[in-house]
This record gives structure tokens, sequence and C-alpha cells, in this order.
């Protein structure tokens, strides 16, 4: 069972990775029911309910981009263990007391939580693995879908009840986490220490390596409008669903298929990034070639197999990017920029969720459901020219087995 590819891992590796899977598994309680709850039950329309979600996204970015620098200039562990720990009684809160001024209120601390959460524990999984941070990214992309997968079916299950448990059920995964977690920084202290002695060998090139910071910069604009396409499918995709008179369950069948598809076909993925020597760029740019793809059979076929065809295609897709990304911007980072350099791909990924739904609805609204998928088409097809220009001669590979 260890070996699907990811051997060489060690059991902090395992650990940090299935204490995230827990954490995650509280966030996907919530966050499909987050516009559910404001409209339906808390009496807001839609639009005040997006411009809550905005304003948690902004939260989440500036939390990003400080949890980086946290990492980076203060503990490797604390900054992750803090932001849970702050989620916590923001949850409570939430659970507690139901009046939506207070929500909206507790949306942007818990939005800045989540944004160390991204960042850090991407950084983390970096500085834990070394030159096997690539299985270890991949590792992690994994559980953190099998938690979204088992989270989101969960957290329908406890709102048809009420979905007012959602909260009580998310503070208890987050206790979990809390307590493994802690458990897990006794096996970091030795790479702690490694790190910090290396930070000072690096400290004195971080001046000149200006060219890191361009490589950054341009991942953080592919990821971005990587991400203005692919939120499409999960706020204007459905209403397309009903405009075509496709249930809503089919819709949840298709996110179902998806995590199980990005379990089953990591360890195949990472065979064949072996036998054709794939570099990280060369596998960021086919993934962004196969969602591309995806869009294109969404134009073609207007049924539900042309639906299913393209959610297949979509998951291999996003199975070579989101992992590989996070991957990169490690292997180009200095020891003390490590954090740095995620928190700012996990902004680029958070301002793209931020723009994408605003783009693709009044892209909707305007145009047409045929214009969204030629939306989605442009901003699938560009990551493809802007990670081309990523001018890398890193050729890190995933050892085989």
């Amino acid at each position: 069972m260890i070996q699907f590819g990811y051997s060489g891992l060690t059991p902090a590796a395992w650990l940090i990775s299935g204490s995230c899977l827990i954490y995650y598994l509280g966030i996907s309680f919530l966050w499909p029911f987050h516009m559910l709850y404001m409209n339906q039950y808390q009496g807001q329309s839609l639009a005040v309910a997006g411009v809550i979600l905005l304003l948690h996204f902004a939260a989440q970015m500036v939390g990003s981009t400080v949890g980086g620098k946290l990492f980076d200039e203060w503990s490797i562990t604390t900054p992750l263990l803090v932001s849970a720990i702050a989620s916590l009684p923001i949850v409570i809160l939430m659970w507690l007391f139901e009046s939506f001024y207070i929500y909206a209120a507790l949306m942007l601390p818990l939005g800045f939580c989540y944004g160390i959460f991204f960042s850090n524990s991407n950084a983390l999984i970096g500085i834990i693995c070394g030159e096997n941070s690539r299985k270890g990214m991949n590792l992690l992309y994994v559980a953190l879908n099998i938690g979204g997968g088992a989270g989101t079916a969960l957290g329908g299950w406890i709102a048809e009840s009420s979905i007012n448990q959602i909260f009580m059920y998310n503070s208890v995964s987050y206790i979990i986490f809390i307590g493994l977690f802690l458990y897990s920084i006794k096996m970091l202290r030795v790479q702690k220490l490694a790190r910090k002695a290396d930070k000072t060998t690096h400290e004195v090139n971080i001046s000149f390596n200006t060219s890191k910071h361009k490589k950054v910069l341009v991942l953080c604009f592919g990821i971005m409008l990587v991400h203005i396409a692919y939120i499409q499918w999960m706020t204007i995709i459905p209403v397309y669903f009903e405009e075509m008179n496709i249930s809503l369950y089919l819709y949840s069948f298709l996110w179902t298929l998806n995590a199980l598809i990005i379990v089953v076909i990591q360890p195949i993925l990472i065979k064949i990034i072996n036998r054709f020597h794939l570099t990280l760029k060369s596998q960021i740019i086919l993934g962004c070639l196969i969602l591309f793809a995806s869009n294109i059979f969404l134009l073609i076929i207007t049924n539900y197999c042309g639906f299913l065809l393209s959610i297949v295609l979509l998951t291999i897709g996003e199975a070579l990017i989101f992992p590989g990304i996070p991957a990169l911007a490690d292997k180009i980072a200095t020891h003390n920029l490590k954090g740095t350099y995620q928190g700012l791909v996990t902004s680029g990924a958070t301002l793209g969720k931020m723009v994408g739904p605003i783009l693709g609805g009044k892209s909707y609204e305007i145009l047409g459901s045929n214009y969204l998928i030629y939306i989605m088409m442009l901003f699938s097809f560009l990551p493809i020219i802007t990670f081309s220009l990523f001018n890398s001669r890193l050729t890190f590979r995933l050892k085989s087995n």
C-alpha cells in the first residue's frame, strides 16, 4: 500500500499529509454550503452572499502571504498550528450564534486562517521531503482531495438534518488535527534544526536571485489563469446544468468521480512522469493542454456524456497542474524563501477564484452558456503560453521505485 509511487517519503510526511486531510475534511464540511447558508437560512441575497465570499477570499490571500512570511521568519510549524487553533473558536461561534452579521464578520478571520493553512502546508511538505518534494506535493494533493471529497459528502448528509450542525463537526475535525499535528511536530525537530543551519548558507545569495522572484511571479500568474477557468465548474456550471434540465445530483456525481479519479490516477501519472522523464515545467504544460482539451469536449458534446468526458480530462489535467506548481515553486526557492514563494503561489490561485466567478457570471448572464465555455477555453489556453515562458533549467524528476 505504501509503495503507490510514494516510496522514500518519511513517516513525518505521511503524518503531516494525514493531518492536513483531517483539516481539509473540516473545511469541506463548510465550503459548498456558504452561499446556501447565507441565502436560504440567513435570508440574504445572492449578491450580498457573493460579496461576503469575495471578502473571504481576499482575507485568504492576505493570510497566504502573511503565512508564508511567518513560515520563513518565525517557525515552520507554529503558524499552521496557530491557524487551526484560531479557526476553532471561529466555527464554534458560528455554530452557537445564528446571526448573519456575526457570520459575515467571522468569515474574514476564517479566510485568513485558511490562507495560512494552504501556504504553510505546501511549504512544510517541501521542507520535510527535500529532494522528494515532488512526491510529497503529490501525496499532500491526494490527501486534500480525499478530505475534500469525504467532507463534501458528509457535509451534505449532515446538512439534510441540520445545516447548523456542520459547524460543530467542523470544530471536531480541527481538534483532531491539532492533536495529530502536535504529535507530528516531534518528528520535525531534526529537520527544523537542519533548515536553520542551511538558512544561513543561502542568506548571502538571496539578494542576487532576482530571476527566481520573476519565475515565481510567472507561476502565480499562470495558476491564477488556471483557476479562473477551473472555478467555473464550481460556480457557474451548476447554473448551466439547471438550464439543461440536468439534476444537481448528477452534477454532484461529477465531483465524486473527480475525487475517485485523483486517488487512482496519481500513481499512474507518477509512473508516466518517470517513464518519459518529464520535468515539472513539462508536467504542468501537459496538464494545461489536457485542461484545454476538456473544455473543447464540453463545447462539442452538449449532453451529460460530454460533461462526464470533460470532468475525466479536467481531473487528469488538474492532477498534473495543482501538485506540480507548488513543487516547482519549492524547487526554485532557497530555504529561507520556501514559505514566501508558497504564499505567493497560493495567493495567485485565490485571486483566480475571486475573479473567475465574476467574469464567468457576467459572461453567462450577458452572452450565454456557449460564451462561458469560450471563456473557459481561453483561460485554460493562456496558461500554456505563460508556463512556456517559464525559463527553468531545473530537471528534477521523481526517482523510480
